[in-house]
Formats: structure tokens, sequence, C-alpha cells
């Protein structure tokens, strides 16, 4: 080994990479010379490395192709510089690795140089870029579906009230008439729940705006706990007792994302199925003026020795296969970006606390579960409906036409042949995106003719909004109706439309 030369044993023994030199016989190899670092990454006594055969420690998905090479490193060919196998600990623990070969020969012998690479932090880097990708492709998705299921929502909600309306003033009958407000009823509180659980995914998969916004910390922790429920409730309870609480800036979807991994990997926490498991979710304002939120488990804890590193990058408990070890580390990301800190306290048998804290937002917001304004009583109007879906044009005719003139049509080409007289209509209700001309090109076209018209359209939207379409909601005064929709915010916004255009 002294004839190796002390350089290369220096930069060997102080390299993040191991080093084996074996020596090709024809009747074998023998190893000449293993570094510290390839003990470590191969798992082995350095004793126990120098007699045994690679074959040996690899996986055995990656033998054949191991043998195969030895085989042909043996007979003095040519091999690839570089492949990539599984190695195996005695304990049973894999470790990726990259193997790069170097023939040379020395001092009339010939050496093989396998220089090998623990690529356990790549292999995981590129499982979260797969994962990554999948989640955009998946966010994409999510807006697609969302669109496709408002739309059939949207008219299912608006005739159900026109059904309603025609069941009141047809029969006689009270019992039948409250039986028949109870089914409508029924109805809408089911409609209710498909319409937020399709707002939750989009929010939660879709990248809002980058401005910040004033969000309220209870709506968002029960959106994050409407799309965990069905995970968490096999294992644990969750509690929520939140008072009311301060807005804070932040974007809502990120935000949401934060708790709802929280939740989960507290859910995950349990070994056991029982019933005392409970998550508890508390919050309140500290004496500094931070917002803060804490999501309790009575779960087996964390040990202390690990607890400062739950926050690290690729640091997961969890089994191979399950998980990234990137959760809890995106989430401080995130939380810090905010100018807010997410925290953990835990003892072994009692359980884990996280703390998400952030600053208030200077300005307040509208809560969840407000009841809107009454809407004060409506002028007849001319009204033009765009949109290619025809059962939410038939639905809005068959709710407003005893009080309105109501026009429909199936795209934006012969939405701009109705409106060639600006006076024509007093509002437009124009789907935002629709093959062949969207509504935000009906709104430029109607601009550039200078009539004015355009301030009276009303963007009805299923969530299929691209980039180009919030930059664009984002850039007009025009209000927005998200679908499904009713007949109160509808009328809303006849009414303000009306008010606004003049």
């Amino acid at each position: 080994m002294a004839d190796l030369g002390k350089t290369f044993l220096t930069v060997a023994e102080r390299a993040r990479m191991g080093f084996v030199i074996v020596s090709l016989r024809e009747d074998g190899a023998d190893s000449v010379y293993i570094s510290e670092m390839a003990v470590e990454i191969l798992g082995r006594p350095r004793e126990e490395l120098a007699t045994m055969n690679l074959v040996d420690i690899v996986h055995e998905r990656d033998r054949g192709r191991v043998a195969d090479l030895i085989s042909r490193i043996m007979s003095g060919q040519k091999v690839e510089s570089s492949i990539e196998m599984v190695m195996v600990h005695p304990n049973g623990k894999q470790v990726p690795v990259s193997t790069s070969f170097v023939e040379v020969e020395h001092q009339g012998r010939n050496l093989t140089v396998n220089i090998v690479t623990d690529i356990s932090d790549r292999k995981r880097l590129e499982a979260q870029l797969a994962r990554a990708d999948r989640l955009a492709a998946l966010g994409t998705l999510a807006a697609g579906v969302a669109h496709e299921i408002n739309n059939p929502l949207a008219s299912i909600a608006l005739n159900l009230e026109t059904l309603g309306r025609i069941a009141e003033e047809s029969i006689t009958s009270e019992d039948e008439r409250d039986r028949a407000r109870s089914l409508s009823q029924e109805i809408r509180s089911s409609l209710d729940r498909m319409a937020t659980i399709v707002r939750d995914l989009r929010t939660f998969s879709r990248d809002d705006p980058m401005e910040d916004t004033a969000v309220d910390l209870r709506a968002i922790i029960a959106s994050a706990e409407r799309l965990v429920v069905h995970e968490v409730r096999h294992r644990a309870r969750i509690v929520i007792d939140l008072p009311e609480l301060p807005a804070v800036k932040a974007r809502a979807s990120r935000l949401e994302q934060v708790f709802v991994n929280i939740l989960l990997n507290a859910a995950q926490a349990f070994e056991t199925v029982a019933e005392q498991n409970v998550i508890r979710v508390r919050g309140g304002v500290t004496d500094a003026g931070a917002v803060y939120v804490d999501i309790e488990d009575n779960g087996p804890g964390i040990p202390s020795h690990i607890v400062g590193r739950v926050f690290d990058p690729f640091f997961s408990t969890k089994p191979i296969g399950v998980g990234t070890g990137l959760g809890l580390s995106i989430c401080h990301g995130i939380v810090s970006r905010l100018g807010g800190e997410l925290t953990v306290q835990s003892a072994v048998g009692v359980g884990s606390i996280f703390r998400v804290s952030l600053p208030a937002a200077e300005r307040p917001v509208m809560l969840a579960g407000v009841e809107p304004p009454v809407v004060a009583q409506l002028p007849r109007m001319r009204v033009l409906v765009v949109d290619d879906e025809p059962a939410i044009g038939r639905a809005i005719r068959c709710l407003l036409e005893e009080g309105h003139d109501i026009d429909v049509v199936t795209s934006g080409e012969a939405a701009l042949e109705r409106l060639v007289d600006e006076r024509a209509y007093d509002v437009v209700l124009c789907d935002l995106m629709m093959p062949g001309l969207t509504g935000a090109d009906v709104y430029e076209h109607l601009t550039r003719r200078n009539t004015g018209i355009e301030r009276r359209l009303v963007f009805m939207t299923g969530g299929a909004v691209t980039e180009y379409g919030r930059r664009f909601l984002a850039s007009v005064p025009n209000l927005r109706l998200d679908k499904p929709f009713d007949s109160i915010a509808l009328e809303q916004a006849l009414l303000a439309t009306v008010e606004r255009a003049g």
C-alpha cells in the first residue's frame, strides 16, 4: 500500500467518495486498497470487504448486471465508465451508489480503481423534483376538473332555485311545501359541499398571485381539515377550538399547504388506531402581537436527539418509500418567508405541538360564513348570457326571465354580433373560458370599439383560469362570478354592474 504514494492516500482518505482498488489476476482479484469512506458507504468492515465479491453486497435486482460487469472486467474488456446500483448493508439499509471504474497498470500489475459515491441525496432530490412535476400536473388537472364540475354544478344550483320557486307557487298543501323545502335544502347542502371540495382542491393546487393578501386563518384551517379528513379520520380525531383571530398576510394556498402537511404528519405519527387519538388545533395572539396556531397531538412524541432535525431537508423518521423528508422543511420555508416561525415541542410518550406563528395583517378580512347583504328590488333589465355550456344559459334564463329580458348565446363570436348596439343590453354575463373567442377576447374587442359596453360585462368562471386569465381579471374592474353561484350573488352582480356603468 505504501507504493501507492502518500499524495494519493491523502486525497483518497479525505474525499467524499470511496476508493476500492483491486489487482486483477487470471485466477481472480485481490483487494489492494479500501478507503475509509468506502467502508462507510458500503457499510462493512474493511477486512470483510477485502474477501467479499461485489455481487454479494448489491441488491438482488442489480446482481445479474454486476456479475456481467465483473466478468467483462476479468476478461479484459472495456466497461462503462460509470454505473448506478444499490448496495445493501448487513442491517438491511439500502444505499444507492454510483460506481466508476478506471483501469490502470502499476508496477507490472493490472489494477482496477473502483470509485464509489453515495448518491442518496441526489436520488431523494430527483424523487422530489419528479413529485413536484406530478403536483404541477395535478394542479393543471385540478383546474380543468374544477371547470368541468363547476359548470354542471352551477346549472343544477340555479335550476334548483327555479324549482323551489315553482314549488312554492304551485303546491297548495303546506305539508307538501315543507317537504319540498326540506328536499331542496338537502340537495342545496350537498351541492355546497361539492362546490367547497372543488374550491379547496383548486386553491391548494394552484399558485396564487405573487402578492400576499390578508387571509382568515380559521377559513384556511377549515379548508385544510376538509382536504385531510378522509386520511386522518381512520387514525385520529381532529378537534378545532379557534377563537376569532386577526387576519394574517399570506398566500392562501401556501398557508393551506402548511396546515395540510402538519395535520397529516400528526395523524401519521399515531402507531395504532384508537378513539383517544386526538389532534387539537388551538390559537391566539402572543404578547408581541403575533397570531399563532398550535397543532397538538397525543401521539408517541419525537425523541429529544432528533427533534431539532425535523425541519432539515431530507430528514425523515418514516420508512423508506414513505415521504421524501422535505414536507416540514418546505413548510418551515413558507412560514419563514411570511415573516413568521414554525416551531415544535415534543416529549416521548406525551405528544408533539407544532406552532405556526405569523405577524398580523394590517387590514381585516371578511370572515367565512358572513351572510350576504339583502339585494334591493331590481329594475327590469336586458341581460345577455354568453356561455358555451347551453345548460348554464338555460338555467339563468329560467331563474331571471320573470323579471328581466334574457337572451342567450353560446360563443364569443355570437356575443359580438349581438353587442353591435351598445344600448342593446344593460348587463352581459360572459363566461371567461370558451373555445374560440374567450371572455377576455370579447372584452378586448368591445374596448377597441370604444362604446363603453365593456364596462357592463360580468365574467363567470368555473375555475380553469390560465395565467393569462388571472392577469386579465386582475387588470379589469369588472365583477367576477365563481361557479356555482346562487340567485343572490347573481342579482348583486346585476345591480352593482348597472350602478357602476351608469
